[in-house]
């Protein structure tokens, strides 16, 4: 789905009013009722640029009745830790930096392969926020779990969550749309 056209104000990375933010918000919970017939109990944000207050008002007006909400924020600073011995981190490792902020090896060694099936010195995605009740651990199991649902490639595991990666590649596609045209909502039109 697209969302309503905004003014892109920002010098850093483009974010929404609260009431864009609710909007949004709003048209995700219809899609998702009504493709499933009930409403989410938990819903968890995915994004490459820190939340701002309004974005978060926004998202919470519109979740009001949903039991679980995380925000999580990413970010890439190019960070590496290396691991003594001949391999690189193990896929899955979990660094915390500071509360809410931590690096997540979603590629690196993997011990059942007995390789790392990469081709450069593997870098950590970076969680830069992450608001919400779930723990910080869980959150990034979810998100290695995400990095293996990418059904258009034979890679072992993307860099990044299918949230985020997939929702990059149908923006572009949504770009080239004309105004007023309403987007199909279905996975197999964008593959």
């Amino acid at each position: 789905m697209r969302g309503q056209p905004f003014k892109w104000t920002s010098l850093t990375s483009p974010h929404l009013t609260e009431q864009l933010a609710q909007d949004l918000m709003r048209q995700v919970l219809i899609e998702y009722e009504r493709h499933l017939g009930h409403r989410p109990s938990r819903v968890v944000v995915h994004k490459w640029s820190r939340y701002w207050d309004d974005e978060r008002l926004g998202f919470d007006a519109a979740l009001h009745d949903v039991t679980t909400i995380d925000y999580v924020a990413f970010g890439d600073r190019g960070i590496r830790y290396f691991r003594l011995g001949n391999h690189p981190p193990i896929r899955g490792t979990l660094i915390t930096l500071t509360q809410g902020n931590a690096l997540l090896y979603t590629r690196g060694y993997v011990p059942l392969l007995g390789a790392y099936v990469g081709a450069r010195v593997p870098r950590p995605i970076e969680i830069v926020e992450h608001f919400g009740a779930t723990t910080l651990t869980l959150i990034c199991q979810e998100i290695l779990s995400l990095t293996k649902l990418d059904w258009n490639t034979a890679d072992f595991a993307g860099k990044e969550p299918i949230t985020t990666a997939f929702s990059g590649d149908v923006g572009h596609i949504l770009a080239e749309l004309p105004p007023g045209a309403t987007p199909r909502t279905l996975y197999r039109f964008y593959m």
